[in-house]
């Protein structure tokens, strides 16, 4: 199942052309890799949320989209390609900002 998953995936990011990204997909890949963090580790530390359950929430929050929300708007008709976007930016870029994440969760937790 995850093969078909990552194939379709595939086929929907080889149709991509680069250089019409919307600009509303990095803005999304914005939200998802550091708002989200930021507002989370906020509402860590107001409810004292420590150790390494702290850390394990801190850090998923920060990981880039799921390739099911691509799936899900194949299956729906409701703009495959733009979820694909999203996945793919949200993942190249989660290779500079989880490291980080991890590293202020490691100092911070």
């Amino acid at each position: 199942m995850i093969g078909l998953v990552l194939f379709i995936l595939g086929t929907q990011i080889a149709g991509i052309k680069f250089k019409k990204l919307r600009p509303s997909a990095f803005l999304a890949t914005a939200v998802k890799l550091l708002i989200i963090p930021a507002m989370s580790l906020a509402l860590l530390m107001l409810f004292n949320v420590d150790d390494v359950v702290a850390q394990a929430i801190f850090i998923s929050t920060a990981l880039p989209s799921s390739v099911n929300s691509s799936v899900i708007a194949q299956q729906y008709s409701d703009d495959p390609e733009y979820a694909a976007e999203i996945v793919m930016m949200s993942t190249i870029f989660s290779a500079v900002t989880v490291p980080i994440i991890i590293f202020i969760a490691l100092n911070v937790f």
